[in-house]
């Protein structure tokens, strides 16, 4: 038979930008899997990343030990990285972040021989055919790749949009993005807030400029206040500008005009990433069509590029990682696959009577008493098993069962409870009687299959 089991302790490093749903993802399904967790959060998100959840934990009487927070102050998150994946108790690791970092992670771990469930950057294009309703196309745009301030991993990065549509849909879009609110997020009405530090405006702003110095142009915003980015349009960006070929970790939209659909393929399989990607048609078999042939984890027809749900096995293919979070995927992630056997005393291959009924020859067995233990390994009863195919007996000692006209149609076991009484249990009385009646009043013909050695008769 074969089971999954639990690995046992499973360390998570969790990211900045969506802290208390990456961090719980992170641990929640390893812990139900059965396993132990170490959870390192971000430096910049230590409480609602990872602190926030062990008083939540210990409140509820979670057994100590079950779940624990390792925090680190501003410089030292390599440190505690590599303590996490060099112990020896620590047999899975998880990783969601930048694909720079998930490689060392990942290079680290093999030389232990440990597997890293890593989800990391992406380059995320949304794919705009010409036949897509133009309104619903913008308000997925917008969603895509203005939400949480384009901080997100699966954002939709690159907007490539066929040309008959372009002129419409960049006038459109461009609008409305103008309209975006920006500043307090407190605010009910902002869409816009603050980016997760003064670093990351700096990297972004900077990706803005070389653009705009390489032949995009400015559709809109391009400027910051404080740490909010203005939400920024680009257009007459080509597929070789860094701003296309990196991720923007912010709220900056590059547009990329193709000729037809096959090159919006093309376009958007031009990166090292393959996280996510949205495709807006109003044809949805063109839409599974080229969703087939986008190399990405994900694609999502008629939606944008940012979508998550918690049973669906979450990932990236190419530079943006390995392994999937979530449902069945990942229960296979958290858990070991084990095989285990045991060894079969005697096999027996068998035809019942014509004249037997079926329940009345599992009710004996069900009732039989005696010496010796009846059954599949592990069963208390015998179990009666149909034969696919089956096999017939030719009447040559040491010969296998062959398929043929008249297939034997069960399958049973005979093993002792104590193997070390196996072999007297055989020569003995009890034994040769059992096997007599059963013979008598069940068998036609029959198999025994015992160690290397093959007997077949009949029971007449």
């Amino acid at each position: 038979m074969t089971i999954r089991q639990p690995v046992g302790v499973v360390a998570a490093i969790a990211p900045w930008n969506a802290p208390l749903i990456l961090s719980l993802r992170a641990i929640a399904l390893p812990m139900a899997c059965g396993n132990t967790t170490v959870l390192k959060p971000s430096a910049e998100a230590p409480v609602s990343g990872g602190i926030i959840f062990a008083e939540v934990f210990e409140e509820a009487g979670f057994p100590k030990g079950i779940f624990n927070v390792v925090t680190n102050g501003p410089g030292f998150s390599g440190e505690v990285g590599d303590e996490l994946i060099e112990h020896p108790k620590v047999r899975r690791l998880s990783f969601t972040g930048s694909t720079e970092v998930g490689r060392q992670i990942a290079e680290k771990a093999a030389r232990h021989l440990k597997k890293v469930t890593l989800e990391l950057g992406g380059n995320d294009p949304l794919i705009v055919l010409k036949d897509a309703d133009i309104d619903y196309a913008v308000n997925a745009a917008i969603f895509g790749r203005f939400n949480h301030q384009g901080q997100i991993c699966m954002s939709s990065k690159r907007i490539i949009v066929e040309k008959p549509l372009a002129t419409h849909f960049t006038g459109k879009f461009v609008e409305k993005v103008r309209r975006l609110k920006v500043g307090d997020p407190q605010d009910p009405d902002t869409v816009i807030g603050p980016l997760i530090n003064q670093e990351q405006v700096d990297k972004l702003h900077k990706q803005v400029q070389e653009a705009i110095a390489n032949g995009a142009r400015l559709a809109c915003g391009g400027k910051y206040d404080g740490r909010c980015y203005y939400p920024t349009v680009l257009t007459n960006v080509t597929p070789d500008m860094n701003i296309a070929r990196e991720e923007t970790f912010g709220p900056v939209a590059p547009i990329i005009i193709v000729e037809d659909a096959d090159e919006a393929v093309r376009v958007a399989n031009d990166t090292r990433f393959g996280l996510s990607a949205g495709v807006i048609t109003s044809d949805f078999q063109k839409g599974l069509e080229i969703a087939e042939r986008l190399e990405s984890g994900m694609v999502h027809i008629n939606d944008s590029s940012v979508h998550d749900e918690p049973q669906v096995p979450f990932g990236g293919m190419k530079e943006s990682g390995y392994g999937r979070f979530g449902g069945r995927a990942a229960i296979e992630e958290f858990t070991e696959l084990r095989w285990i056997t045991k060894m079969a005393k005697e096999i027996i291959l068998y035809n019942l009577r014509d004249d037997v009924k079926e329940e009345d020859y599992v009710k004996w067995c069900e009732d039989y008493k005696g010496p010796l233990l009846i059954g599949l390994p592990g069963s208390k009863s015998f179990t009666l098993l149909k034969m696919m195919g089956g096999v017939e007996g030719n009447g040559q000692k040491g010969s296998p069962p062959s398929p043929t006209k008249s297939p034997f149609n069960c399958i049973g076991i005979l093993d002792v409870a104590n193997p070390e009484e196996w072999e007297k249990s055989r020569e003995s009385k009890a034994f040769k009687e059992f096997f007599s009646q059963w013979l008598s009043k069940w068998a036609a013909d029959f198999y025994v299959l015992g160690g290397i050695e093959l007997y077949h008769g009949e029971s007449d």
